[in-house]
Order: structure tokens, then C-alpha cells, then sequence
């Protein structure tokens, strides 16, 4: 994270204002293998990208999404967050692999304690999580990847194809090839993710089929001007059928949640 996100909280409550679209791909416009939920109330969502490579891809991202949406709805202390997170992940990535599929994860819970809202950020896989703050946009998850991070990164800011070397743009073609997924018949190593929520935070959750498509500075320019994720989705998917080098017809899911005060 950039100094930038480190603002001092404000000692008040809060309240969540979320945003959800999803867009099955054309290549399968009756069955959207990613899955979502949200809920304000118990101060969490998630997306999850169901594995088109592996059986049943649609089944995999629900069986992972009831099952991580059950322990969201429960209460979490801040000090026992990340082993409950943890060990969530782990119950449902046993309940994925009984449809012997896979698929990613990237969950966000918020607690407040003593007047202070902090956010814990679960990820499996490569949907991500962003957080816009102060006109800002830094992506928080790290995607479980075959590719360099600094690659990544230089991939997710390239908007023409000459922009990549050739080396780059051999990983730019396999982006789709990740490292681990819930579901996978072998020890998961999940990512939890820290860090407080100020009034004004936009988290963004997205599954590749929109940060594969725009650029992290289309993500950012749509986020500053609306919350509604369906913006992010529809800019998603009219590139996803254009003509670009970055056009990936796919199953696009998004999720933004603005933090407000109560």
C-alpha cells in the first residue's frame, strides 16, 4: 500500500453502501460460473470465479460461496479474525473439492471495534480486491500466479500490446493460470489481508473477467466517478467483445462497497 491509504481513522460507526453486477460469458450465456454475495448488515461480500478448466466451474464457486457465506454472517473479533478466516477457507475449499472443481475467492469482512472499522480481506486464486481511496486505486490481494508481480503489474496498466515485451506478453497470454484455488486436492495456502476502513473507501471485488478486460486505470477512472458496479461490469464487457488485445469474453463479476458514517 502506498502512504497515501494511511489517513487516521475517525472514531465513529459506520455503515456499508454495496453495489453487485454480473455478467454470464457469451460462450456459455446460461450458466455464470462465478458466484457473489453480499450483506450489509453482517458487513461482508466475496467474489468467486468458478474454474471453466475443471468440472462443473459454475457448482464449485456456489459450494465455496455458501459455504464462506455461513461463517461470514456469524460475529468475528478482531484478534481472531484471520484464524477464523483461515480456517472458513479451508471447510470450504473440503466442500468444493466434493464436485471435484475449483475456484477463487476473495472475501472482505468488516468488524468495528472501539469506535474503529477495520476490514479483513480473504483471496484464494486471482479475482482481487482493490480499495480506491483519495482518488487512489491500490489492488490489496496479491493474484496466486505464474507471473512475476511486477509483470502483473505492468500488465494490468497495459492498455495496447505494444506496451508489453515480448517476454510480458508471453505471460500476459497464460494471466489465466493460477497457483492454488479452493477446491484443490493438496494443502491451500489462503492470503488474509488486514488493514482500516475510513469513511469514503470504495473496495472494489472483481473477478478476472473485469481486471483482465480494463486496465487498473479504467477501474480507477469508472470507481472515482460511481458506485454502481454494474458500470464496471457493462465497460467489462463491451471490451470483452471488441477488438482489443486485452478483449476476453468471460463471466464478469463485480462488487463495490463504499464505506459511509451512520
Amino acid at each position: 500500500m502506498t502512504n497515501r491509504l494511511e489517513r487516521e481513522p475517525h472514531f465513529e460507526s459506520f455503515s456499508l453502501g454495496i453495489s453487485a453486477s454480473s455478467e454470464p460469458s457469451p460462450f456459455h450465456p446460461e450458466r455464470n460460473e462465478d458466484s457473489f454475495a453480499y450483506d450489509k448488515a453482517h458487513g461482508f461480500a466475496m467474489v468467486l470465479d468458478g474454474m471453466g478448466g475443471r468440472i462443473d466451474g459454475d457448482k464449485a464457486s456456489q459450494v465455496a460461496c455458501r459455504s464462506f457465506e455461513a461463517v461470514l454472517q456469524n460475529r468475528m473479533e478482531r484478534m481472531s479474525a484471520e484464524s477464523d478466516l483461515q480456517r472458513a477457507i479451508a471447510w470450504a475449499s473440503f466442500e468444493t473439492a466434493q464436485t471435484f472443481g475449483g475456484t477463487t475467492l476473495s472475501a472482505v469482512k468488516f468488524i468495528q471495534e472501539n469506535g474503529i472499522t477495520y476490514s479483513f480481506i480473504a483471496h484464494v486464486g486471482d479475482s482481487r480486491v482493490y480499495v480506491l481511496r483519495d482518488q487512489v486505486l491500490v489492488q490489496i490481494t496479491d493474484d496466486d500466479s505464474y507471473t512475476p508481480k511486477s509483470i502483473t503489474k505492468k500488465i494490468s496498466h497495459a492498455s495496447r500490446r505494444r506496451n508489453l515485451r515480448p517476454a510480458e506478453y508471453a505471460f500476459f497470454e497464460r494471466r489465466h493460470q493460477i497457483t492454488q484455488w479452493v477446491g484443490q486436492d493438496r494443502d491451500l495456502n489462503p492470503h488474509i489481508y488486514d488493514m482500516t476502513a475510513l469513511e469514503g473507501d470504495r473496495f472494489i471485488l472483481t473477478t478476472d473477467g473485469v481486471h483482465d478486460n480494463l486496465t487498473d486505470g479504467e477501474i480507477r477512472s469508472i470507481a472515482i466517478k460511481t458506485n454502481e458496479a454494474y458500470a464496471l461490469v457493462a465497460a467489462a464487457k463491451r471490451r470483452s467483445l471488441g477488438r482489443s488485445f486485452r478483449a476476453k469474453p468471460d463471466d464478469i463479476t463485480a462488487i463495490v462497497i463504499e464505506v459511509k458514517t451512520a
